[in-house]
C-alpha cells in the first residue's frame, strides 16, 4: 500500500524522489481543514527543491482517499512510535530516497514488467499530457516546476508530433463535416 501511495503521488504530482521521500504530514502534505477534511495539499518550500522553485499541488479526491486509507490502515504498522513522515524509515526519520526509489521501481516491474524509476514517472506524465494536448509546454513546465520554458521545450519538443498531426487532422475534418454542402460557411464578417 505504501508503494501504491508513492506511485499515486508521482502520477498526480511528478516530484523528484528526494521530495517524495521527505513528505511530512501537516508540514508538506496537509488537509485544508482539521481532521483530514477539505482538500489535500502538497506544498514544498523552495529551499527544499532542487531548482529552488516551490512546489504546490492540490491532490485529486481519489488520491486523497488512497492516502487517507494508507494513513489509517497501513502506515501504523510501519513503525513503533508515531511520526510525521508519510513514508517512515528507521529512527524516526523519513525513508531514504535511496530506499524508496528502488522499492518503487521493483513494484512497478513486478506488476507491469516495465523498468520505470521514480524520475521516469515525470517524463511519462509529460508525454501522456502532451499526447493529449500537443504544444501545451507551459502546463508541463508548471507541473514539473521547471524554472524556464526552455528546459521543458528542449526536453519534450517532438514527443507529441504524431498526436499533434492527429489533432490537426481532427480539427480540419470536424470543420469539413460541419460545412453544409452547397453553402459557403462565413466565419468572420466578409471572410469565407
Amino acid at each position: 500500500m505504501q508503494m501504491a501511495v508513492a506511485i499515486e503521488i508521482l502520477t498526480m504530482c511528478p516530484l523528484r524522489i528526494g521530495n517524495l521521500a521527505n513528505l511530512k504530514l501537516d508540514e508538506t502534505l496537509f488537509w485544508t481543514r482539521p481532521g483530514r477534511k477539505g482538500r489535500l495539499l502538497l506544498s514544498i518550500p523552495s529551499d527544499e527543491v532542487k531548482n529552488r522553485e516551490p512546489i504546490e499541488f492540490e491532490l485529486p479526491t481519489e488520491s486523497a482517499q488512497l492516502i487517507e486509507r494508507y494513513l489509517d490502515s497501513y502506515r501504523p504498522a510501519l513503525f513503533n512510535r508515531p511520526g510525521d513522515w508519510l513514508f517512515p524509515g528507521k529512527a524516526d526519520r523519513a525513508k531514504r530516497p535511496g530506499s524508496l526509489g528502488p522499492q518503487i521501481k521493483r513494484i512497478i516491474y513486478k506488476h507491469t514488467g516495465l523498468e520505470v524509476n521514480a524520475h521516469l514517472m515525470r517524463h511519462i506524465g509529460a508525454k501522456l499530457f502532451l499526447d493529449c494536448n500537443p504544444g501545451s509546454y507551459e502546463v508541463v513546465r508548471r507541473v514539473l516546476v521547471h524554472r524556464s520554458i526552455d528546459t521543458t521545450t528542449e526536453s519534450y519538443t517532438g514527443f507529441e508530433t504524431k498526436s499533434a498531426a492527429r489533432h490537426f487532422d481532427d480539427v480540419i475534418l470536424e470543420q469539413r463535416r460541419a460545412a453544409v454542402p452547397g453553402k459557403v460557411r462565413v466565419t468572420r464578417k466578409g471572410h469565407r
